[in-house]
């Protein structure tokens, strides 16, 4: 999502094992979404007693700052952009978190060769990325069953089911419900 102040947030999954009680992953990117920055949306975040793990990628429009988060329901992590780009797949990439990763066999391999993909198209298109570029990166089917657009299909049960642009900036957000090479994303704003 994107609130008023321009700040985007985006989250995905990242396995842990098992929850506790506390807030559910569900509802991070929407405790980051009520803060006005980065630092008081990691702040919230790494405060509340959370339940379970996540990834949280936030994008702050007036700071033209982005930072990324991993969380597991007592530790967390951030990531800094490289490039000025910031990507990220379903499993754990900072260093002091690897030793959490539950993801095993073929959904680890998957991630990992989705995020290696997601990378090469980000700097293939370095300085020239735009919604229409990341349309095109987000819809990527290359290196089938791993790709980056996943599509449930012969012996692969796993399905891109939304696929989500944000930019901040221009108060807008574009979403794909469902594999985006089969979805055009339609476009939502801030009014």
């Amino acid at each position: 999502g994107i609130n008023e102040q321009g700040l985007g947030v985006t989250a995905n999954f990242l396995d842990t094992g098992g929850w506790r009680p506390g807030v559910p992953r569900y509802m991070l990117p929407g405790l980051a979404l009520t803060q006005n920055s980065i630092e008081d949306a990691v702040q919230i975040i790494q405060n509340v007693h959370r339940a379970s793990s996540r990834n949280v990628m936030i994008l702050d429009s007036e700071a033209e700052k982005a930072v990324g988060m991993e969380v597991t329901p007592t530790r967390d992590a951030l990531y800094q952009p490289e490039k000025g780009m910031l990507y990220h797949s379903n499993h754990f990439i900072s260093d002091v978190l690897l030793d959490e990763e539950r993801s095993k066999g073929r959904f680890i391999a998957n991630s990992k060769a989705r995020l290696k993909r997601i990378e090469q198209l980000m700097n293939e298109h370095h300085g020239r990325i735009n919604t229409d570029v990341m349309q095109t990166i987000l819809s990527d089917r290359e290196g089938e069953p791993d790709c980056i657009c996943m599509n449930a299909d012969g012996d692969n049960e796993s399905v891109t089911f939304s696929s989500i642009i944000a930019n901040p900036s221009e108060r807008e957000i574009w979403i794909s419900s469902g594999p985006p090479h089969l979805n055009d994303y339609k476009r939502y704003t801030l009014s």
